[in-house]
């Protein structure tokens, strides 16, 4: 709603009933605008949002309508490295979760019933995928690559 130039409501869909009329959002434009009530056109800008961020909006006022238009500013190097750090802390809270759901599906395998009964190529297979598993954060920590998908995740090898 714009009063004298200057926005006084501002609504992503109209009201039902505002002030003493009902209905005002079935109403034709051409009252809507009678009354004060603008179409809002939106200027949004696109932007990586691994460098910039939505810092609000500005809204000019003309005779048909409002332009809305979005304020993108740069990330603060203090905010780079807070997302940096984000990252990195999502990537190995993954790999925690995927690793701990590897080891408990292969637990059966460290059973000494079950043991007895394989060779022990198969033994010391099943032991070796569990270490690498066990050691996959270690071989991650220094690396400047958090993508989930480039985990390389260790096989068993059973003959």
């Amino acid at each position: 709603f714009v009063e004298n130039n200057e926005i006084k409501e501002l609504h992503d869909k109209l009201p039902v009933s505002w002030r003493n009329i009902s209905g005002l959002d079935k109403a034709s434009l051409q009252f809507l605008k009678q009354q004060g009530w603008l179409p809002v056109k939106k200027n949004h800008t696109e932007y990586d949002d691994t460098k910039y961020k939505l810092n609000g909006y500005i809204y000019e006022v003309f005779e048909d309508d409002v332009v809305e238009t979005s304020q993108v500013v740069s990330l603060t190097q203090q905010e780079l490295d807070g997302r940096e750090q984000n990252i990195k802390t999502e990537f190995f809270n993954h790999l925690r979760q995927e690793r701990t759901r590897r080891l408990q599906e292969s637990d059966w395998t460290q059973a000494n019933d079950v043991q007895q009964l394989m060779s022990l190529e198969w033994v010391e297979s099943w032991k070796r995928y569990r270490q690498q598993l066990r050691d996959l954060p270690q071989l991650y920590e220094n690396s400047a690559n958090y993508d989930i998908s480039s985990i390389e995740w260790p096989q068993v090898i059973v003959s």
